[in-house]
């Protein structure tokens, strides 16, 4: 999707469109999705985030809703800013994850506290890993989930057009390095200052693209099957040469 800084109910109802428009069982969205970063709104933007979550939780509570949405969100807690994944099914909160890495160079250390753990949670069949945007050029944390028994990384970003050759490149080497399934969702278009390359993907074990989008608006889908993974991994068990120094 494409992100208004300057209107965050834009963004609210396009995020709700989607859910409402989607049968898929797993609906992710792009890092800071209702917002972008306009830094100096962050305490009007995260009270419009605590609301639209609280309604999303009940709205699915109401419907019975049992499809798992990941939904990034600028929040805040305890007088700090956190860039925080939501996992939400059935009206619960079923896990968090604030962005560990954070970009120094365009001065997001300044305005957002950075985590400080790695999260995972069962996602259907799957045992999902969460990273956000800047995250997937550290592998350490992928590595650090792994033992964790993840087989799937989801990773929602506001990549920019100037490293976009980096995005997929990145996404396929994760892949191929911890034998699991890569679920990318970036942002495009304008952002603020942020010009934003599209290109969500889906890549599988072996580093294969799945499904890759354009740079477009759109809606991105695939079926996952955790046989996919199970196979890769006995037919090349490199995970279990592994050894963490």
């Amino acid at each position: 999707m494409s992100v208004d800084p300057e209107n965050v109910q834009a963004n609210i109802e396009k995020i709700e469109a989607s859910i409402d428009g989607s049968t898929a069982d797993f609906l992710v969205f792009p890092e800071a999705c209702t917002s972008g970063f306009p830094y100096r709104r962050l305490k009007e933007v995260a009270r419009a985030n605590h609301a639209f979550l609280d309604s999303v939780l009940a709205r699915q509570k109401a419907s019975g809703d049992n499809r798992t949405l990941l939904l990034p969100l600028l929040i805040e807690q305890g007088g700090q800013f956190f860039n925080r994944q939501f996992i939400v099914s059935r009206g619960q909160v079923q896990v968090t994850y604030d962005k560990i890495h954070l970009i120094g160079l365009l001065g997001e250390d300044r305005f957002l506290a950075a985590g400080e753990r790695a999260a995972s949670t069962d996602i259907h069949e799957f045992h999902a890993g969460l990273a956000t945007c800047y995250d997937l050029r550290f592998p350490e944390i992928f590595r650090k989930l792994i033992p964790m028994g993840v087989n799937l990384f989801v990773i929602p970003a506001m990549w920019p057009v100037e490293r976009a050759s980096h995005l997929g490149a990145l996404a396929r080497a994760r892949a191929i390095e911890n034998l699991s399934y890569v679920i990318v969702c970036n942002a495009t278009g304008q952002c603020g200052s942020l010009s934003l390359c599209g290109h969500s993907m889906i890549v599988d074990p072996k580093g294969e693209i799945v499904a890759e989008a354009a740079e477009e608006v759109t809606t991105l889908t695939a079926n996952l099957s955790l046989e996919v993974v199970k196979s890769w991994r006995a037919a090349f068990p490199a995970l279990d040469d592994m050894r963490m120094l």
